[in-house]
């Protein structure tokens, strides 16, 4: 996944990754990792290429890709938040594939990314997000929860048929 890991050795499937502020990571090849943090200041660039997150993904910094549907994250595993305060752009895509949660503290900007939601997945969002992109369903019938107290504001679609938004 990259020669600019800390040690020049890149996280495998059983790691956690952390890129830490004044930080560029470019994603050489498609990989997979436990949990990722990206910190204030620092930046991951998928370039063309999928990185699957299996645990937690908190964003404080910037992800970035070159704006193709090669250049996406997968976010699955159980029991799994997404968190920070950042900005993705042209990541291109974000799948997620397993129940989510964003917590009461996200504040995240999406900008030329989709957000694509499949079969039975279950997402609630606690926190703020901007997605200039869309909420799209993929497969099956995904369900959206905008909590109490939450904001959303989506610049294109939004979710589409067979679909379930719940606003509190």
């Amino acid at each position: 996944m990259g020669t600019t890991w800390v040690g020049g050795i890149a996280p495998t499937a059983t790691d956690n990754a952390r890129i830490a502020s004044g930080h560029l990571v470019t994603l050489t090849a498609a990989g997979t990792i436990i949990d990722i943090e990206i910190d204030a200041g620092g930046t991951l660039d998928n370039d063309n290429f999928i990185l699957t997150v299996e645990g937690d993904y908190m964003l404080n910094g910037r992800h970035t890709g070159n704006n193709t549907a090669n250049a996406r994250v997968h976010l699955q595993g159980t029991g799994t938040d997404i968190s920070g305060t950042g900005t993705l752009d042209s990541l291109g895509q974000i799948r997620i594939l397993t129940d989510r949660s964003f917590s009461s503290s996200t504040n995240l900007t999406l900008t030329e990314t989709k957000i694509n939601l499949y079969t039975g997945v279950t997402i609630t969002n606690n926190g703020t997000l901007l997605i200039d992109g869309g909420i799209y369903r993929v497969t099956g019938t995904p369900t959206w929860i905008n909590a109490m107290n939450s904001e959303l504001r989506v610049t294109e679609s939004l979710l589409l048929s067979n679909a379930t938004f719940n606003a509190s």
